[in-house]
C-alpha cells in the first residue's frame, strides 16, 4: 500500500531535529499539515514547500485545545478533500491526538 497523496496532520512539529521526518514525508508524497505555535521553526517548512499547510495555534492546554483543533482539522479535511491521519511527536499531546483520531474516525492510539 502506498502513502502517496495521504493527508496527515502533525500536532506540533517537535524540535528542529525532527525536520528530516518532514523531508522524508515529502519525498513519499505525503500531504503534511502542521498545527503548531506561531513561533515554531516548522513554519519555514511551508515557505520551502516541504509541507502543504501550517496552522498557527497554541497547544498548551490539551483540554482547551480540543475544540480549536477539531475546527482546524475539519477545515483541513474540507480543503484537502480527505484526512488520513493525525499524529504528534509530543508525549503530552498523545491523549489529545487520540481524542482527535476518534472524533475524525482515523486510525490512532486508543483513548
Amino acid at each position: 500500500a502506498t502513502v502517496a497523496g495521504r493527508v496527515v496532520v502533525f500536532l506540533t512539529a517537535g524540535y528542529e531535529g525532527k525536520r528530516f521526518i518532514f523531508e522524508i514525508a515529502r519525498k513519499m508524497n505525503l500531504r503534511v499539515v502542521i498545527i503548531d505555535s506561531q513561533e515554531s521553526w516548522s513554519q519555514q517548512l511551508l515557505e520551502e514547500g516541504v509541507i502543504e499547510k501550517f496552522i498557527p495555534m497554541e497547544i498548551t492546554d490539551m483540554d482547551l485545545s480540543y475544540l480549536p483543533c477539531v475546527e482546524a482539522i475539519q477545515g483541513v479535511k474540507e480543503n484537502f478533500g480527505q484526512l488520513d491521519g493525525i499524529v504528534s511527536f509530543a508525549e503530552l499531546a498523545q491523549q489529545l491526538v487520540a481524542k482527535l483520531c476518534d472524533h475524525f474516525q482515523v486510525p490512532g492510539n486508543s483513548l
